[in-house]
């Protein structure tokens, strides 16, 4: 009960004023022992629920950072107000992953060709509205390893002839994708949806509420077919691997399980940061599995995105994406 109502650190900030659901006051932590002394004496935090809301206390000036959608980072990147900061995430990699051994996914034509199909360029424009990050790999663009690799590019027409080289030439079994109702996944099942009918494949899309998707695919890890982004707390592939791949990962929706990947990401945590040959060897073999096996598409890599006043500087201190709120200052 304690920690609900307080705060335990030695940060730049301290807990101050807040009222549940409404707002949070963040003040100046005079003996901060850190190099960047905090430069405003508060930082309030308001709950907004609606994100064009958000917007518009940006472009007013009443607030000052705002976390928003595409939508409305795509308004703002042109105010002269504010300013919008768009980095890939590190290793979020979005993927359409299904389970191998399901229908039609236990031909491995059929998995290559949809692979093919996918438009992600689309994707990145539509969904993303471009802020996010094209990828052609598993491994995120500035993670240790990453390759583009050409068999994450669109093509119909060879799409088309792997399904008619499949077993299920003329007749390919539907399939279903649960997705939270109106999320960013959904959207970009809908995208999938299109190219993937133009290939002769019926992906049909199951909204679902949050709670009855977070019972489906963390609750039972009942899902064929996933869309997901983990939002990992480090840029490495092999953590990212073991979340979304190992046997008993909570994150492995779809129930994979490959004897050589669970070895390969457990022994990874223990190889020291210098020992860098030792980690790619067991890398590429994870990659060579998922990516051998056409087992997932990457859709595209998920960016970290705010939108900033233009008289707020100093927000992009860390490239890997975050605020550290006593490096803030004025503009001059």
């Amino acid at each position: 009960d304690w920690i609900k109502t307080n705060a335990m650190g030695s940060g730049p900030y301290m807990l101050g004023d807040r009222q549940s659901g409404e707002y949070l006051v963040a003040v100046a932590n005079k003996d901060y022992w850190g190099d960047a002394k905090p430069y405003y004496s508060e930082v309030m935090f308001r709950v907004v629920p609606d994100a064009q809301t958000r917007m518009l206390l940006l472009e007013s000036g009443e607030a000052q950072i705002g976390f928003l959608t595409p939508n409305e980072y795509s308004v703002l990147q042109n105010s002269p107000n504010a300013k919008v900061f768009s980095v890939p995430s590190q290793q979020d990699v979005a993927v359409l992953r299904w389970k191998p051994d399901v229908a039609p996914f236990d031909d491995p034509k059929i998995r290559e060709a949809v692979i093919k199909a996918i438009p992600y360029e689309r994707l990145v424009t539509e969904v993303c509205r471009g802020f996010c990050t094209p990828v052609q790999n598993l491994v995120g663009v500035n993670t240790p390893g990453y390759v583009a690799d050409a068999e994450f590019t669109t093509d119909i027409e060879a799409a088309k002839a792997l399904v008619a080289e499949s077993k299920y030439a003329g007749n390919v079994p539907s399939f279903e994708v649960p997705v939270v109702n109106g999320s960013t996944n959904m959207a970009a099942g809908v995208i999938i949806q299109d190219a993937l009918r133009e290939i002769g494949l019926d992906m049909q899309i199951k909204p679902l509420t949050q709670n009855a998707f977070d019972d489906v695919a963390w609750g039972k890890r009942d899902l064929k077919v996933s869309i997901h982004s983990m939002g990992p707390w480090w840029n490495d592939f092999m953590y990212w691997a073991y979340w979304m791949y190992r046997t008993d990962s909570a994150t492995n929706h779809i129930q994979y399980s490959n004897a050589t990947l669970d070895k390969n990401v457990l022994e990874a945590l223990l190889i020291p940061q210098e020992d860098e040959a030792d980690y790619m060897v067991l890398q590429e073999e994870v990659l060579d599995i998922l990516n051998g096996e056409h087992l997932a598409a990457p859709l595209f890599q998920v960016n970290w995105n705010a939108a900033v006043a233009s008289n707020i500087c100093n927000v992009n201190k860390f490239p890997w994406g975050t605020i550290a709120f006593s490096w803030l200052r004025p503009c001059t």
